[in-house]
């Protein structure tokens, strides 16, 4: 689909991206201007532009660098590791703060970059566990839900996934309920009476 630029909406997002971009360039000529430059400026920046896409955390795990965690906290340990690893990688995009208060009375602009780069790190190695707990309870929730609905709707198949779990895929078990007599009139014998045995019910 093509906008024309003259139209109302072409022109709108025109004029939208137009400012965008501008407010982009503002914003990092303001950054570049409040950030001196030295060798240390230009290796960091260096550093943290290409170190994630040089050693993605996906790859090192892929080559077996990072330990395989075996229990559930474990994992959740493994993904903030990541996860701050992959904040303490990323540059500061924004310069400190200063108002005219704190120039006057000669303090310190804020947020400094070490404050800047922990929330990265404190954000970064929250995420993932965050995510993690939240799919699996969304997955578990989602399970519940399904069950409960499923013994409304299929009680049979209730049933016969019980059975199947308690006997597994058995051809004796199997032909044993297929062979089995009636003990009542016009009933069927359930598996407990079957297999002689009360796991079964």
């Amino acid at each position: 689909m093509h906008l024309n630029a003259a139209s109302p909406i072409g022109g709108g997002l025109k004029g939208m991206t137009r400012d965008l971009d501008s407010y982009i360039q503002r914003r990092e000529q303001a950054y570049q201007q409040a950030t001196p430059d030295t060798a240390g400026s230009y290796i960091g920046a260096g550093v943290g532009e290409t170190l994630p896409w040089l050693t993605g955390i996906g790859e090192l795990r892929a080559l077996g660098v990072l330990p395989k965690a075996t229990t559930y906290l474990g994992k959740l340990g493994t993904l903030a590791t990541e996860g701050a690893l992959i904040g303490a990688s990323q540059p500061v995009t924004s310069g400190p703060q200063n108002n005219l208060q704190d120039l006057v009375e000669g303090k310190a602009p804020t947020p400094s970059y070490a404050d800047q780069k922990a929330l990265q790190i404190g954000f970064g190695a929250a995420t993932g566990p965050l995510m993690k707990v939240g799919l699996d309870t969304g997955g578990l929730l989602g399970g519940g839900v399904k069950n409960a609905v499923q013994h409304i709707t299929n009680p049979s198949a209730i049933a016969n996934a019980n059975v199947a779990r308690m006997t597994g895929n058995n051809p004796v078990v199997a032909g044993l309920l297929r062979s089995a007599p009636q003990l009542v009139p016009g009933e069927s014998p359930s598996v407990a009476q079957v297999l002689q045995t009360p796991e079964a019910v």
